[in-house]
């Protein structure tokens, strides 16, 4: 596992960039500009594993190691109001730190509140509005640009729940790395943590030398290959179930 700048130790993020790079010790951690440059490419490198990782396997949703909380946010929900604007991802973040929905649900009037999955509909509205004039426990949801519109609106807490009674699961961006980051590594599997090396050297270099600059290009896509196909069978619970079918002897 690498830590994103070791100083010490020379083996960090920055340190392994700066000798594909060609440059010398402390080129990049010992120079302001570049140092928040490299940085830069690291966090956009680091998105597109990401996003490469949560489109491997559909059945165990990936989420930053270096995240403090889980990916779900609550909202109060209001009597009689339909739409909803969906939550920042991160920590103050803002609405592109959220990448996609795993699902929207709605918390009972239970005296224990049970969650009720929202479907997801591709009515149209007015026909929505029609059918769920009445204030209810919501059943479809939408989502329209940055809002989540919920049918029936929720009511005053007869069968909804209003205190944080709106709940979204979600896809989300990588924690970003700053350019005073030092022990904080990369949070997916620790033996591909060079796929971000390899990515950013082959950026920083196709200006200067492009032959080495697809070499390195041609390793990232490699060990993208292998870290997808690790994740991919990263849940062995989920084993392939033979199924034996009874033939007619006729």
């Amino acid at each position: 596992m690498t830590q994103f700048n070791d100083t010490t130790n020379k083996n960090g993020l920055i340190q392994n960039i700066e000798s594909l790079c060609n440059l010398s010790d402390g080129g990049i951690s010992g120079n302001t500009t570049l140092m928040a440059k490299i940085t830069g490419l690291i966090n956009t490198a680091n998105q597109d594993v990401a996003i490469a990782i949560m489109q491997a396997d559909k059945r165990w949703q990936y989420d930053d190691f270096n995240n403090t909380d889980l990916p779900r946010a609550a909202a109060t929900l209001v009597a009689g109001q339909r739409d909803y604007t969906l939550p920042a991802a991160s920590s103050s973040g803002n609405a592109a730190t959220l990448l996609g929905i795993e699902k929207i649900v709605v918390l009972d009037a239970n005296s224990t509140p049970q969650e009720r999955v929202l479907k997801l509909t591709n009515r149209d509205e007015a026909e929505l509005n029609n059918r769920h004039s009445t204030s209810a426990l919501p059943i479809w949801y939408k989502l329209v640009g940055n809002s989540v519109k919920i049918w029936p609106a929720a009511d005053s807490g007869v069968n909804v729940t209003l205190a944080s009674g709106l709940i979204i699961y979600f896809k989300r961006t990588p924690v970003a790395f700053t350019a005073s980051t030092t022990s904080t590594q990369p949070g997916f599997m620790g033996p591909f943590h060079d796929v971000l090396e390899f990515m950013v050297a082959g950026k920083y270099m196709l200006p200067v030398n492009r032959k080495l600059a697809e070499s390195y290009i041609a390793l990232a896509g490699i060990r993208m290959a292998v870290l997808l196909e690790a994740y991919a069978h990263e849940n062995e619970d989920n084993k392939t179930e033979i199924k034996f079918r009874r033939r007619s002897s006729r």
